[in-house]
């Protein structure tokens, strides 16, 4: 028997009629179904529907729009409202919630909602009650707050947040030996929006971190209209004890220092979350060869304000803002 080479399943009724007629007149049904392309199945189908309905009976059903077993609306919001009020329960406990209130959901299909509205990590429910303690004054647990905390050091700062882009900076310098030997991350980073400005280099010395910080004012987050006012830094020694330069150029620009007096090293919400991001960026530099024509590349797309300004922040203060979107409206055009 031949083989058919396309199966026309998707017709018209009034072209499976003519089907129809067509292979009633050929007076053999097997190869007039090879000739038109039908299986036998589809065509007795077509045939039983015809003579049941001769004027509807060829019409194609339409699919129901709505999914029967999808989670009603109310419901679906309810699973939300749990998960993010109890963000370090897991599924089968957010069900177990859930049916103490009457409603029966599997932990899969907990675990399917969470998903669908970027809730499925307990880091991402975090970030979400701390929205709402923040912003629209949820009640939290002193053990939760503390959980929250770790999630996201930035809101250890919350106290120390400028009201405008640029108003409060916080700046320090790290070593990235691991990805290139020999080399530092200067970075400032501006609290309003989260915005970092990086400049690799192989010294941590005053001068370079002046560079950084005109470095803003060449990038365009520093206005006239909105001066810094005040900067954080580390007690490194180009801050403090070698860093007379450094302190004498903030004083001639009016902008207050303050100085980090304990020994954490992760000192400043800010750049502990900032160091994460980076490292968690450039992983892969470590399996890469780098020969002096590569580091050079590296060095350059570190510098680049781009990356971390289109970066989204999910966390105190961005809340997933992206931080060229949260100076945007303080760019004079």
């Amino acid at each position: 028997m031949a083989k058919i080479k396309g199966i026309k399943k998707h017709l018209a009724s009034s072209q499976k009629l003519e089907v129809l007629r067509a292979i009633e007149t050929s007076g053999n049904v097997s190869q007039a179904c090879l000739q038109h392309e039908v299986s036998r199945a589809s065509y007795y189908a077509w045939l039983r529907k015809h003579k049941e309905n001769p004027h509807a009976g060829l019409t194609s059903k339409k699919r129901a729009p709505n999914n029967p077993n999808k989670t009603p609306q109310d419901i679906a919001g309810l699973v939300i409202d749990l998960a993010i009020r109890h963000p370090d329960d897991g599924c089968s406990k957010i069900a177990e919630l859930l049916l103490k209130k009457g409603f029966s959901l599997s932990p899969p299909t907990v675990q399917k909602i969470l998903n669908s509205n970027n809730l499925g990590t307990v880091s991402k429910r975090l970030y979400r009650l701390e929205k709402h303690h923040i912003l629209d004054g949820w009640p939290v647990s002193d053990r939760l707050l503390e959980q929250i905390h770790r999630n996201d050091p930035c809101l250890r700062e919350r106290y120390k947040i400028g009201s405008y882009p640029g108003e409060i900076l916080v700046q320090d310098c790290f070593p990235i030996f691991q990805l290139i030997p020999g080399c530092y991350v200067h970075v400032a980073i501006d609290t309003y929006s989260s915005s970092a400005f990086a400049y690799p280099w192989f010294e941590k010395t005053p001068s370079i971190a002046i560079d950084v910080i005109k470095l803003l004012a060449f990038k365009g987050i520093r206005r006239d209209s909105y001066p810094i006012k005040k900067i954080y830094t580390s007690s490194a020694y180009m801050f403090t004890r070698h860093g007379k330069d450094y302190s004498a150029y903030l004083a001639s620009r009016a902008i207050a220092h303050e100085i980090y007096s304990g020994n954490s090293r992760n000192w400043n919400g800010f750049i502990e979350s900032y160091k994460k991001y980076f490292f968690h960026k450039y992983e892969p530099l470590k399996s890469e060869e780098m020969d002096p024509a590569k580091t050079t590349e590296v060095i350059r797309r570190m510098k680049s304000f781009a990356v971390y300004s289109a970066t989204k922040v999910h966390g105190f203060p961005n809340f997933g803002m992206c931080p060229g979107d949260r100076v945007a409206p303080f760019r004079i055009t």
